[in-house]
């Protein structure tokens, strides 16, 4: 078992090992000896690939000795294969979430260039100092502006986007922009005392 529980571990092929164990069966050591045999060949730190253990036995105590030795020293065992399974998938969907987050581009409008930045992490200290900030002007709503400004913090891909304080800014901007890659823009007002209803599109 032991032996198995090793090949499979280094057969590239194999992503995940799930080992099936009933403490009855004949031929198997006492329980306390299986669990700590175990633990020493797959217990955390042990394997490079996840290693799960689902103990087929009941209510006797040599299912709650293995279980509860393998629980507290780490190792991920469920009382069947459809609990175990469960957990895999979770832990697939995981792994495929992370992946998609890696190729999640934010593209920002600035001057004549169209920057493309990577973020495979949420920037929390830049987002709560976002927060913080808009706190500090005795506000608790962001701005359109500041709302994207998150978006980007948090890896999601927004438009082209900038905030002016005069008209000839915003003209050049757009005028850059539509140099670079053609297509629309939508000019907003931002002040607390005007709803998104003023919008226009330009």
């Amino acid at each position: 078992m032991i032996k198995a529980g090793h090949l499979a571990l280094e057969d590239p092929n194999i992503d995940v090992v799930v080992m099936g164990l009933q403490p009855i069966a004949p031929g198997l050591a006492d329980a306390d000896v299986m669990a700590k045999t175990l633990i020493e060949h797959f217990g955390p730190g042990k394997t490079k690939k996840p290693f799960m253990v689902v103990e087929f036995g009941g209510k006797y105590p040599d299912d709650r000795t293995i279980r509860t030795m393998l629980k507290e020293a780490g190792m991920a065992v469920y009382p069947g294969g459809e609990e175990a399974l469960r957990v895999l998938n979770k832990l697939v969907s995981y792994k495929e979430y992370l992946d998609a987050r890696k190729s999640v581009t934010s593209e920002v409008g600035v001057g004549v260039a169209r920057e493309s930045q990577t973020y495979p992490e949420i920037d929390v200290r830049q987002v709560n100092a976002l927060f913080d900030k808009v706190l500090q002007k005795g506000r608790t709503t962001l701005t359109e502006i500041e709302g994207y400004d998150v978006f980007s913090l948090c890896g999601i891909k927004t438009p082209a986007y900038k905030l002016f304080t005069s008209g000839k800014e915003a003209g050049d901007f757009v005028e850059q922009q539509l140099r670079a890659k053609p297509g629309k823009f939508v000019a907003k007002v931002v002040s607390p005392d005007v709803g998104a209803e003023a919008a226009r599109e330009a």
